[in-house]
């Protein structure tokens, strides 16, 4: 698709440049209406992007350009003014292409599993527990949850990335320093998951696996593994943690605001934060377990609540580990390049089935550095001393090369900025799920 995208736009700046430098007056008039209807076609192939605004202005300046033609014949005869519309012409091709260069279409592949994915959006109280809204004022702590699940799907949309992209960019902006401009078209993506639709008959119940994001992000954050995992026969419960994600909403619409006023960085109060801070989402997950195992709920009905794995990525990788070592429910888990924040691993290692996969520029990070603060120095030391005391029999570590913390999220196909020099998100994608979906099938299948 994005080669398909590509051409149209250099279809739509060809003509507008006939309609510039042809002085064949027939020429410029099919040119220009040749260019018209094209945005047109590029709207409707990949939908409205802010990445497209340049291509129709360009437009808009084609037409200009096409009646000033018509109308200063003899100004067109004019070298300064000839050079002038080269140069200008230049800008405008650089200024259309360069956004949907850096900043591609893409379309996630489609899942390999034999199932199509349904998406189903969940909430669950802890009325134990507070959380604080957008007026400060609290209520009990609601939990959002996204189910992914083997479906039957007809004619259901598609899964959006959030209900209010615009708020979540601007909040991924302060609670990571992601710059909006990198996410606000995430809504015009395509996730492999269809919203509602009919979950699929089996004789056999599926495993439950569990997933958590990381500090500041969001629950539909890696989609490209939640529709891979569910079309192999697993059922996710994607949870939202309310106050830690960037943004989060109750059941009844009401903002629920990443509750820490910085971005936290590697000194020692946020790495004692981080470790206390960790058995809230440990309980979140709880939550949510016990009230599906609970529920009356249609897909509740196809679980297997024997077999139950968890997922995390960043953050939500520490809180897998914290669930496993603690909850007997969980059975096997998951931590994608998180680093270890909670309880140490006891001296006599994991006894469960544990995998860690981590990226190559996260373990490259824990080596110290000349350009490192002190304080760094000693933050990484200890996160690679809490990674040293996984072990296990049945504990794997796996690290991707030319990947980073970003691989691992659905951000990553957004713009090759994010990545490695020599990394590639898909490729990435493919490697994680490959080595996820492998650990599962073993352990809960």
């Amino acid at each position: 698709m994005q080669i398909v995208s590509i051409i149209l736009i250099l279809s739509i700046l060809s003509l507008i440049g006939v309609t510039f430098f042809y002085k064949n007056k027939s020429i410029n008039k099919r040119a220009i209406y040749l260019a018209i209807p094209l945005p047109v076609i590029l709207l409707i192939f990949i939908g409205f992007r802010w990445q497209l605004i340049p291509i129709l202005l360009s437009v808009l300046l084609g037409l200009c350009f096409y009646f000033f033609n018509r109308k200063n014949e003899k100004s067109n005869n004019n070298l300064f003014f000839r050079i002038l519309k080269v140069g200008f012409y230049a800008v405008v091709c650089l200024i259309s292409i360069l956004p949907a260069i850096v900043f591609p279409y893409f379309q996630f592949d489609k899942p390999s599993g034999e199932n199509k994915v349904g998406a189903k959006e969940e909430y669950f109280v802890d009325s134990s527990r507070q959380i604080k809204l957008n007026n400060n004022n609290k209520t009990n702590r609601e939990i959002k949850v996204t189910l992914f699940y083997p479906a039957e799907v007809k004619s259901e949309p598609m899964l959006q990335v959030s209900q209010d992209m615009n708020q979540l960019s601007d909040s991924l902006s302060k609670a990571q320093g992601i710059p909006s401009i990198f996410t606000k078209h995430f809504n015009s993506i395509k996730i492999n998951a269809y919203v509602d639709a009919k979950v699929k008959d089996k004789k056999e119940s599926y495993p439950l696996i569990l997933f958590s994001h990381g500090m500041g992000s969001y629950n539909t954050q890696s989609t490209f593994q939640m529709a891979e995992l569910a079309s192999h026969g697993y059922v996710i419960a994607s949870i939202e943690h309310p106050g830690d994600a960037a943004v989060s909403y109750t059941s009844s619409g009401e903002l629920i605001p990443y509750a820490n006023e910085k971005i936290l960085g590697a000194n020692k109060e946020d790495l004692s934060y981080l470790d206390e801070h960790n058995v809230e989402w440990v309980k979140d997950a709880k939550v949510v377990m016990n009230q599906l195992q609970k529920s009356n709920d249609t897909i509740s009905s196809i679980i297997n609540f024997d077999k139950i794995g968890y997922l995390g990525f960043s953050y939500g990788g520490a809180t897998a580990l914290q669930s496993l070592m603690t909850d007997s429910k969980i059975k096997a888990a998951v931590d994608l390049d998180g680093a270890l924040f909670g309880s140490d691993v006891p001296d006599k290692g994991i006894e469960k089935p544990f995998l860690l996969i981590n990226s190559s520029a996260s373990i490259a990070s824990m080596t110290s550095k000349k350009e490192q603060t002190k304080e760094e120095k000693e933050y990484f030391k200890e996160l690679k001393r809490k990674n040293s005391l996984v072990k296990g029999n049945e504990v794997v570590h796996e690290i991707i090369p030319h990947s980073n913390h970003v691989s691992f999220t659905d951000l990553s196909a957004s713009t090759k900025i994010l990545n490695e020099k020599e990394g590639n998100a898909f490729k990435n994608y493919k490697i994680i799920n490959q080595l996820t979906l492998k650990f599962f099938n073993q352990h809960l299948k």
